[in-house]
C-alpha cells in the first residue's frame, strides 16, 4: 500500500476523468490550483495505490471528502457510495 504513484499511472488517471474533477466534473483547465490523485477507500482504510481506487479531484472535493467513502441518506437509510469508477 504504497503513496507513491507512478507518472504513467498519474497520466492514466487525468485522462480518464478527463481532466475533470471526477467528483464535482470541474474542469482543471479553469482551476487556479493542480488537481489531486486521491485515494477512494483510502490507505488507513486498506485502500491501494491502483488505477480502479484513484480518482482525479480538484482540491476541495478532495478535502471535503476526506477518508470517507460514501454516506448514508437519512431518508432512505441507504450507504451510499461517493465516487464509483
Amino acid at each position: 500500500m504504497s503513496r507513491y504513484m507512478p507518472l504513467d499511472l498519474r497520466r492514466r488517471v487525468a485522462q480518464r476523468a478527463e481532466f475533470r474533477c471526477e467528483y464535482c466534473r470541474f474542469p482543471e483547465v479553469a482551476a487556479m490550483i493542480k488537481f489531486q490523485f486521491e485515494h477512494i477507500v483510502s490507505i488507513k482504510h486498506g485502500g491501494e495505490t491502483t488505477f480502479e481506487n484513484l480518482a482525479y479531484a480538484c482540491p476541495i472535493c478532495n478535502s471535503n471528502k476526506g477518508t470517507d467513502i460514501g454516506t448514508v441518506l437519512e431518508d432512505m437509510n441507504a450507504f451510499v457510495r461517493f465516487f464509483n469508477p
